[in-house]
């Protein structure tokens, strides 16, 4: 029974991701969510408090994959200089908004509620300790101050450049890619100078 009541679930979401693309935030309901998957209303209200609280999740659920993404900065080997995992990274972000417009609506467009806002804090904590810990491992490392969180700082200048051009303009163009990967640098290499 368990099996099913997941799979349900992820019809749900897959459900409210779509509507989010197609209607955004403000047209979303649960009962509209539920009509839509085909599931009684208390099914979805059993997990979720709210929309918010399924926004809440779905923006967990891709930032979480976001930051596996950036798991994969060692890829690019250890030689290379670090301007190079930063640039890999704001692409990487970008692409990955790209491709599932419901990011760019949640993350780009939103927070849409303070639980919401608390979510990408700490999913913005966990891409900037996966970028620290890959700049640490570079054979010429950036080792960044912790306090105030060099890291941090940098990705949170990321997602705003991306989140003002995205509110503009519904889209990261590739003039604000390499003005975010140009503001990124000029940071981290502001805190390196700074140590």
């Amino acid at each position: 029974m368990q099996r099913r009541a997941r799979e349900r679930m992820l019809g749900v979401l897959q459900v409210a991701e779509q509507m989010l693309v197609l209607l955004g935030p403000e047209q979303i309901s649960i009962p509209r969510v539920a009509q839509a998957a085909g599931v009684p209303r208390a099914t979805i209200y059993a997990c979720f408090a709210d929309k918010y609280a399924l926004f809440c999740c779905l923006t967990e659920r891709h930032l979480g994959r976001l930051a596996e993404r950036v798991s994969g900065l060692g890829e690019l080997g250890r030689a290379r200089p670090w301007q190079d995992h930063v640039r890999w990274l704001v692409n990487g972000i970008a692409d990955y908004c790209q491709a599932n417009p419901v990011v760019a609506v949640l993350v780009l467009g939103g927070p849409y509620s303070r639980a919401g806002g608390l979510v990408q804090a700490s999913m913005q904590e966990v891409i900037a300790e996966r970028l620290r810990q890959a700049l640490a491992g570079l054979r010429e490392p950036l080792r960044l101050p912790e306090r105030p969180d060099a890291t941090l700082h940098a990705v949170g200048t990321a997602f705003a450049l991306m989140r003002h051009d995205y509110c503009r303009n519904g889209r990261i163009s590739e003039s604000t890619r390499q003005a975010v990967v140009e503001a990124v640098i000029f940071c981290l290499q502001g805190w390196q100078a700074g140590r």
